[in-house]
């Protein structure tokens, strides 16, 4: 499901985005941990995660977030982001916020 919250600020929407999935992992038990993929390090993409870590550690401290970066200058190499995926579910996330334009095909 796409969710798009242009009317927020990046920070912002990173923020409801941790908020709530953090708060329904809390809701349904089992491993605590999610994770944000990146594009790549740059400012917008930086305000966006930090603000999913933010709402994700309000709504439920004991969670775990994982945050990496694709390194993907092109914002287009799939295979990239595909394989930083793979490793945080390797490392048990149980959801990904992808920030990194195109979505994830696993």
């Amino acid at each position: 499901t796409a969710l798009f919250l242009d009317w927020l600020d990046h920070d912002e929407a990173g923020y409801l985005v941790g908020y709530l999935t953090a708060l329904q992992l809390k809701s349904q038990g089992g491993p605590q941990s999610i994770s944000a993929i990146g594009g790549n390090n740059m400012p917008a993409i930086v305000k966006f995660i930090s603000g999913y870590i933010q709402g994700a550690k309000k709504a439920n401290p004991r969670i775990t977030v994982l945050a990496n970066y694709a390194n993907d200058p092109t914002f287009s190499d799939q295979a990239k982001r595909k394989e930083t995926a793979l490793s945080q579910i390797q490392k048990g996330t149980r959801a990904i916020f992808q920030v990194a334009r195109l979505a994830v095909a696993a």
